[in-house]
């Protein structure tokens, strides 16, 4: 009786890993933190968030993978556009402990000039499997003259049935050392589907001293080429 109970489960684990499969779903990020899952070579996505911005990302190899998005500035009266380029390099230490680092640079385009180049590195960890695990990065935020500015991400996702996923990224702010009491965070759910990933919840900022709750709706969907 024993073996047939154990026999049951380890089918039913087979048989929603397998379900599991038929679905699209993304290690390499969540809603817009990093994981330090990579891309693996020749597999890329293009993600569009909140339906103006757009991401593409293409890995080059098992463990280095780039991107490139934009904000369409253009089509509001012929405004700047942002534009952004990503490079990641990911490897496992073992098979649920990955590190990764990577620089991402920002500059904005105009009617007859390039803005500035913003650079911002990060180094960051992720704990456990490809779709059940945690994270904490770190982000250098350059460009400041008189202060020292950082900001952590702790994100996380864990299945609450084959095709969905509850997820989190938490933003902390850090000034000169010193811990900010504010976070921006966007909590929610990934679901996929046959050919697409379907990402959605809430962005909630929390500061010291808020009156009243805010929460704004956040969508997005990532579709793999």
């Amino acid at each position: 009786m024993k073996k047939l109970v154990l026999s049951l489960i380890l089918t039913g684990w087979f048989l929603q890993a397998s379900v599991a499969q038929e679905y699209t779903h993304f290690s390499s990020n969540y809603f817009i933190g990093n994981s330090s899952y990579s891309l693996h070579k020749g597999e890329g996505y293009y993600a569009n968030t909140l339906i103006l911005f757009n991401d593409f990302y293409y890995g080059l190899s098992d463990n280095f993978s780039v991107g490139a998005g934009f904000f369409p500035g253009f089509l509001f009266g012929g405004g700047d556009t942002p534009i952004w380029f990503k490079l990641k390099l990911a490897t496992p230490l073992n098979e649920n402990f990955h590190v990764s680092g990577g620089v991402s640079l920002f500059t904005v385009v105009g009617e007859e000039v390039l803005a500035g180049i913003q650079l911002v590195p990060y180094l960051g960890f992720t704990v456990g499997g490809p779709y059940k695990n945690i994270s904490m990065n770190g982000y250098i935020l350059t460009g400041f003259d008189e202060v020292n500015a950082i900001m952590l991400n702790l994100s996380g996702k864990i299945p609450i049935s084959p095709r969905t996923h509850l997820m989190a990224d938490l933003f902390f702010p850090v000034i000169d050392q010193i811990l900010l009491p504010a976070t921006v965070d966007i909590v929610g759910f990934s679901t996929g589907f046959q050919g697409l990933s379907l990402d959605y919840g809430l962005i909630i900022p929390l500061v010291n001293g808020m009156e009243r709750f805010v929460a704004i709706p956040y969508i997005g969907v990532k579709v793999p080429f």
